[in-house]
């Protein structure tokens, strides 16, 4: 009964911190504005399902589908990159990371995938009025697209790097920064997606660079 009473718990308390957020896509949300359906009013189901959900690794009944097939197009690259950050050494890990959840709206072409289990509130039928985040804008700052040379790496090694580093610029990281699969960086590393507290959906407030100097320290 008390670990039922915990899910729960933890279950309100995802919907109310979502809930007329960007990421609350209900109808009835006051968050989502360009993006939202016209006539579904769960809030999870754009994500989730109880039944009949998706495959997808890394994903809790997973409700989007066309999500396996999303693909990276270009990695991030730069002259000071450490070797264990590099496309050669990150892509497996990235293919099995958060990544593909997020893009399955993020990519400006993926949300208009069906849902794999539409709402029965609605009869079966997939929730209207969600569009394309590229129609809405490709400078739009959540379309990201498929191209990730120019955002923050993921994928690799955080004690990997924070040893090959004997410079002060990388520390140790507080504890709200995770990390993964023993210790890689994903997109929810920086990103908690139920919780806006610290906008835009970041693990721990930014303000005077706190997020970044978590990890990095000059």
């Amino acid at each position: 009964m008390a670990a039922v009473l915990t899910l729960v718990a933890g279950q309100a308390l995802a919907v109310t911190s979502i809930k007329n957020t960007k990421h609350d896509l209900s109808s009835t949300s006051t968050g989502a504005t360009n993006v939202k359906s016209s006539n579904y009013e769960e809030i999870c189901i754009f994500c989730h399902t109880p039944h009949k959900a998706v495959d997808q690794l890394n994903a809790p009944l997973w409700n989007r589908s066309g999500t396996d097939s999303i693909s990276i197009s270009r990695y991030y690259n730069s002259a000071t990159l450490d070797t264990a950050s590099r496309q050669t050494a990150v892509s497996a890990k990235i293919a099995v990371s958060d990544v593909k959840l997020c893009l399955s709206c993020h990519d400006g072409a993926s949300l208009t995938n069906g849902l794999a289990n539409p709402s029965n509130l609605e009869g079966g039928a997939q929730p209207a009025g969600l569009v394309e985040l590229g129609s809405v804008a490709a400078t739009v700052p959540a379309n990201i697209g498929t191209d990730l040379h120019d955002d923050h790496p993921i994928g690799m090694v955080y004690n990997t790097i924070y040893s090959n580093n004997t410079a002060e610029w990388v520390q140790n990281p507080v504890a709200s920064i995770k990390f993964y699969d023993g210790g890689v960086m994903w997109c929810s590393s920086c990103h908690d997606v139920h919780d806006n507290t610290a906008a835009p959906f970041l693990a721990t407030s930014n303000v005077a660079s706190g997020l970044c100097l978590s990890c990095h320290k000059k």
